[in-house]
Order: C-alpha cells, then structure tokens, then sequence
C-alpha cells in the first residue's frame, strides 16, 4: 500500500510538473471518451429496442405488398388476419393493430389533439409485455368502451397517473379508463400514448378495409419460412381479391428485431419507429477511428516523455527499482490520467447531450447513460486501455538505447521510430479522409437544400380530410378557406408528393405500362406550382375525359394521345405535359406520373384524402385564421395539417443529422490528431536539438531551422493526402450512390481540403518548433 500511495504522489508530482503535456493529452482522451460514450450509448440503446418482450424470437410482424403500388407494405387487412387464427396452426397468436391519424380528445373542459392513438385487439396484451402500472392487463381492451393511457398521457389529462376509472371521449365517444401503461418511447418500434378496443371500429364489409398491422407469434423461429412460403403458395385463399398485375412473394415475415431496422417506407413515422443499420453500424467504426487516434497520440506523447524522463527512470534502477515497480508507475500515471479524462468526459456529456440528441433524433436520457451497465461497461474500457497505454509506456522507455541513458541525445531504436512515424502518417491520413468525407456530405447536402423540386413547397398546407363527418364534401370546405385574403388557391386531390400515390395500369399501341395516379381537381397544378412544358392544363370539367402526363412518361413510354386504359374511370387521352417534379427524395429516380381530372360532385367517390392550400406565406397568423375558419365549420374535427416544405425537409432529416454526427466527429478526431501531432513535434526537436544547435553555430538562422522542420512535417501531410484521396474517394462514392440527383466533388475541394490540414498541421507544431529553433546553442551544448 506505501509504494502505491508513493508512486500516486510521484505521479501526482509528474503531473503538475508537466502541464502543458498534463493538459493537452487528458483533453484529448475527454474528447475522445466522451464521443465514444455517447456513440456506445447510442448503439446499446437502439439494438435493445423491443428487447423488453419475452417472446421476442419468436415474434413477427407481416409484410404484404399493397394493393395499389404493388410495393411492400407494413399495412395488412382484416381477411389476412382472420385467416391467421384460424387456418394456421404453427402460429400461435395474432394481434392487429389499426391507426387512424388524429383524434380529438376531451378530459375535463381540456380538449386535446392526439395522433399516437392505436385500435388493439384483446391479445395484444398478451402478444406484447408493454408495462401495465395500474388495472389489468388481461381485461384493459375487453370492454369496448375501455381506453388505456401511457403515464405520461394519464399526468396530461388529469394531473397524475391513478387515472383508473376516469372517463374521457375521443371523437365524441365516452371512454372509460381501465388501465395505464408506462410510456414506450425509446424503448418500441411501435409507438402510442393511448390504446382504444379495435371492437369500436367498424365491421369491415370488403377486402379492404380493416388495414393495420399483423403481429404474430410463432411455434418456434424456425416456422418463419415455412409459413412464408405457405402464404404466399396460397395468396388466393387468403385474399379474396386479385391484384390488376399479378405478383409474385406477396407476404413477409419480419422478425421483431428487424422491425426497428426496416427500410419498408411508412407514411406516419410518429406511430411506427425505424433506423438505419448503416448509420449504427458507421458510428461503430467511427468508435474504432477515435479509439485508434487517440491511443496513437498516447503513444506519440510518450515517446517526449521518454526521453524527458529517461535520467529519472535509470537513477530508479541504479538505487534499486524492479522492473516492475516501474511498469507499475506508468500503469498507474495512465489510469489516473484516464481517470481525470473520464470525468472530464460526463462532465461534456452533461453539457453535449441535448445536442447530441438533436442531430441524432434519438432520445437518450441521463438514466440511461449514467445507468450501473452502461457506466460499468465504458469505465471498465477506460481500465483496460489504460492498463494497456501503461504497458505502452513502459514498452517504449524498454527501447531507449541504454548506451545514452544518461545523456540528452536518447533516443528510441530506429525500427521503432520508423513504426512510429508510419503511425503517425496513418493518422494524419484517416483525419484528411473524413475531412473529404465531411466536405462531400455537406456539399450534396447543400445541393439537396438548394435543389428546386419542380413545385411549390414553401407555401403550401397539405389539411387531412379523412375524419370528415361522412357525407361532407370537401370542395364546401376549399370554397370557405379560398375567402380568406391569405390563401392565393387551393385543391381537393389524392395524391401528392412524397405520398398517396395509387399505381395505376395503362395500355398504349399495345405496351402495358405502369404510372404513378394523382388526382386532383381544376386547380391541383396551380395550386402545386406546376410548369406546363406542352399542351395546356385543365380548364373545365369537360377536361375529365383527359389527362396530363410529366416528361418522364412521355419519355419512358413514347407516349402520344392514343390511350387504352386498364381502369374503366381512367381518361383515355393526354391533353398536357408538365415539367418533371420531385415527388419522392432526391434519392429516388423521378417515375412516370398521370394526372387525372375529378369532377367536384364525384369527389367522395374518388376517396380524396387531402385538401392543398397555397398561401401567402406559413406564419402563425395566417396558420391561426385558417384554423379558426376550420372550427367554425367542424368544431369536433382536428385540423390535421402539415407544411409540405417541411415534409421535404423531413425526408432528409436523418441524412442532415448523420452529416452533422459525421463534422462533429471529424473535428473532434482532427483535433485528437493535432494533440497527437504536438506530442510529435515535443518529441522531434528534442531528439533533434543538438543538430539545431549545431547548425546554427554553423550560421543556420532560426527561420532556416524552422522551415527545414515545416518541409518535414507538409511532406508527411501530402504524402498522406495522397493515400487519403482515393479512400475517401471510395467512400464517398458509396455514400453518394443512395442519391440519384447529386453534386460532384471537383478537385479544386480537394485541394482546399488538403491544404487545410497542411495549415493546421503547421500550426499544431509551430509554437514548439520555433520554441526549440530559438533556443541559444549554447546553453543546449553545454547541457548535452
């Protein structure tokens, strides 16, 4: 116990007797901690989703291909899941859950908007082991006016979370509530804050109707297949209807695990949760890059310090020392540097998180990250590499040549110092790769930013009428808001960008072909912003017998205006073409759109789903009138709406958050590798201070001395450039590729890249070389 106390204050001495190496080396290791905090975080979170259930192997979610995009689709339908109850033994229990947009909820003289409200049957329950806090689970969805709440929904309404027996209405219906179940975000795919019996939905009456999703649980993991191939051997049994264009693997089976990493596109992304494997598995290997750089900046300080301390390492050993007292004493100097650094580390993590958070889109909270597991987990990392950073340091003082112990020119064994400053260049060389990586992100970011989707966006309301009362016509409602001065025109539609799109079948000269189906009324393409490249646009409703076509169908297909339609309510011929737009990503092709005339009067019929209204601008007053005028006319109904630039954004939200992750990465691993570099040049002048003294006794000045060191040091960093050019070509290759439209990265950018780091570099190493290139010759000869 002595020795270890003594050797804690001879480091603790060492310490403090060393600043400026004390300092920058546990600013390096906090950053780095830090980020690999919050990274491993991340990933032990997002790959324990769903793990709460027991019978998470043995649970699956059923995938179908949609009816009218041939796509496939989350979204199943009543005959599929009455089938699974009854006509497969190999499935044990099936639950079908049901979501239907926003509801209006009232508690109390408080009124509510809610959107996560989910229609479960009796086995959901049973299927899922989602926490019931209060009543029983058993029974909670029994009772058709039962509803249960999330805690957090249950304090909103009535001020605490014993809100069993309380009654609230949704929708105009009383409910009572029998259960609250503790909140799911962070911890399910399948996200809601209140669940209703799916007994209150209508009995649906055709095929199609009773869409949701399908879960079910399986005998064993092993009948996934089978049954997979069963359904889909007999689609015919299980679906009573026929799809226009015959297809092939129409069912899927999707394990629970999988279901938070799907790729499957769903509409409304606030029920159901996903992420993107690539994006984990990229913030894996940044852990590795961090990790790498930083244990080589370790490095790179502690070959300074071995020649710093080489006279006190062989006194220790004239007087006595054992080796591995010494090894020892390193040990211990790295730990309590980790230490220090670890702590530092939450201390940014505090103060980073809400940020972090922010770019990631990923709610992590303290509890989490400060919980026993996770903080056990990374500070028993922490332990083992700075045990193995010890070993590192002692490995090193090991390679001094003995014969020069005792003088100022120690040096490390040149097969060593050649590792070493290879070392060094793959760092310099994995910092210029993100750098270009980190450049071309943000500049196909920017491009997207910049890029003109072919409509307008910035203005225009897309206002959700499927929970109109039946029987409205929504063109009542278009004619009511177009009398406010703010609105320049608006459209009732189904089909707009991003989303509603049907597919629809066609014939011309004998070619089958398939197009994306909007349809609108006489003033969809105004309202949208459309350009017509040729013909005209519609202008009455005699224009119903035709159709417009964008210039990808007319390319693609070789279209004239000789039609013969699949679809017995199709127009028959193209009046009109209009410029490309965007309706999907920028990572997306632009397909072949038809769209079609509606008359007013038939609009019920045509099931239009949205109502489009271009303005004068989004700001809240204007969003204020407009919902006023919407109450006025439904008081009972939510103005469900969204800005369609928003929902533009949105699509790259993730890509922006990613971009955001990957520049704050690469900052925080540049600047480990400028730390890194300033170990290096601490290193170089002392090794090289008695040739500096020489040759300025042989009349070299100081600027001669410090530009032969900048040379050195812009050669390593150009011969690293070099190897970084084509790997970060590469990646960013791979990462471009999921964009059909992108930028291109010229190399005038790599040239600024490279001549970036060189400048940094330069800076890293300048204060210490020009400390060492003014130093009096004299004093350093007679010191040797």
């Amino acid at each position: 116990m002595d020795i270890l106390l003594h050797l804690m204050r001879l480091t603790l001495r060492n310490f403090v007797k060393n600043k400026f190496y004390s300092i920058t080396i546990i600013a390096g290791f906090s950053i780095a901690i830090a980020i690999c905090y919050l990274i491993v975080g991340l990933l032990v979170h997002e790959n324990s989703i769903d793990g709460f259930h027991t019978r998470k192997d043995t649970i699956y979610r059923v995938l179908m291909k949609d009816p009218i995009t041939y796509g496939t689709s989350y979204t199943t339908y009543h005959e599929l899941y009455e089938k699974l109850q009854t006509d497969y033994p190999e499935v044990k229990l099936v639950s079908h859950v049901t979501y239907q947009g926003w509801h209006t909820i009232k508690a109390g003289k408080n009124k509510f908007q809610e959107k996560r409200l989910l229609y479960a049957d009796t086995n959901f329950f049973k299927l899922f082991d989602y926490e019931v806090l209060l009543g029983n689970r058993a029974s909670a969805l029994s009772d058709p006016h039962a509803v249960v709440l999330t805690q957090a929904t249950a304090g909103k309404y009535f001020g605490t979370q014993d809100a069993v027996g309380q009654t609230i209405q949704v929708d105009d219906q009383p409910y009572t509530v029998t259960a609250i179940a503790a909140d799911v975000a962070g911890t399910s795919h399948l996200q809601f804050d209140m669940l209703l019996p799916a007994a209150v939905l209508p009995e649906a009456v055709n095929p199609l109707q009773g869409a949701g999703f399908t879960y079910i649980v399986l005998t064993s993991p092993g009948d996934a297949n089978a049954l997979t191939d069963k359904l889909n051997a007999n689609v015919e049994s299980v679906l009573s209807w026929k799809f226009a264009t015959p297809q092939t693997s129409v069912f899927q089976l999707q394990s629970l695990k999988d279901c938070y990493f799907s790729d499957v596109q769903y509409g409304e992304s606030s029920v159901l949760l996903s992420q993107d494997r690539t994006f984990l598995s990229r913030s894996g290997l940044a852990i590795l890059i961090i990790v790498f750089i930083t244990t080589f900046n370790f490095v790179n300080f502690s070959q300074a310090r071995a020649l710093f301390r080489s006279k006190e390492i062989v006194v220790l050993s004239i007087f006595g020392t054992g080796r591995g007292i010494v090894m020892l004493q390193f040990v211990i100097e790295a730990a309590l540097l980790c230490a220090i650094a670890f702590v530092i580390s939450l201390i940014l993590i505090l103060s980073t998180l809400s940020f972090f958070n922010d770019i990631t889109g990923i709610a992590l909270d303290l509890q989490f990250l400060f919980s026993p597991a996770l903080l056990g987990m990374i500070g028993g990392m922490v332990l083992l590499m700075s045990v193995v950073l010890g070993f590192i340091t002692y490995f090193l003082f090991a390679q001094v040549h003995d014969d020069k112990l005792l003088k100022s020119t120690v040096t490390l064994k040149p097969a060593y110092l050649k590792v070493l400053n290879g070392l060094i260049m793959i760092q310099i060389c994995t910092s210029i790769t993100l750098m270009l990586l980190n450049t071309a992100i943000w500049k196909q970011m920017n491009f997207i930013s910049k890029q003109t989707v072919g409509s307008v966006t910035e203005s225009i309301l897309e206002i959700n009428l499927l929970d109109l009362p039946p029987g409205v016509n929504p063109t009542v409602i278009k004619t009511d808001l177009q009398k406010n001065p703010e609105v320049i025109g608006a459209s009732v539609c189904m089909g707009i960008p991003l989303e509603g799109r049907a597919t629809h079948g066609m014939e011309a000269d004998g070619k089958k072909m398939d197009l994306n189906l909007i349809i609108g009324d006489l003033d969809y393409v105004k309202t949208m912003g459309y350009e017509i490249a040729k013909g005209r646009d519609f202008m009455t409703l005699a224009d119903t017998s035709y159709m417009l076509l964008n210039e990808t169908a007319m390319k693609i297909y070789g279209m004239n205006d000789n039609f013969e339609s699949e679809d017995q309510y199709a127009p028959k011929n193209v009046i009109g073409v209009v410029k490309d737009f965007h309706f999907e990503s920028l990572r997306e092709q632009i397909e072949p759109v038809n769209i079609t005339l509606v008359n007013p009067r038939e609009v019920s019929a045509w099931g239009a789903s949205k109502l489009l209204v271009r303005t004068y601008g989004d700001s809240d007053d204007i969003l204020r009138k407009l919902r006023t005028q919407w109450a006025a006319l439904f008081p009972d109904v939510a103005f469900d709406y969204s800005i369609l630039k928003e929902k533009y954004h949105a699509i790259y939200a993730k890509d922006q958050g990613h971009a955001t992750l990957l520049m704050v990465g690469s900052i925080a691993s540049t600047i480990i590798t400028l730390v890194g570099l300033i170990g290096v040049s601490l290193y170089t002048t002392h090794r090289r201070s008695k040739e500096i003294a020489i040759r300025k006794v042989y009349g070299a000045s100081s600027n001669t001395i410090l530009l032969s060191f900048i040379r050195q040091i812009t050669t390593w960093t150009l011969i690293s450039a070099v190897a970084a050019v084509p790997v970060a070509m590469y990646f960013i290759e791979e990462w471009m590729s999921g964009f059909v439209y992108r930028t291109t990265v010229a190399w005038q950018d790599y040239l600024k890249v490279i001549a970036g780091a060189v400048l940094l570099i330069t800076l890293a190493i300048l204060y210490q070389v020009t400390l060492s290139s003014y130093k009096n010759p004299a004093k350093v000869l007679r010191n040797d």
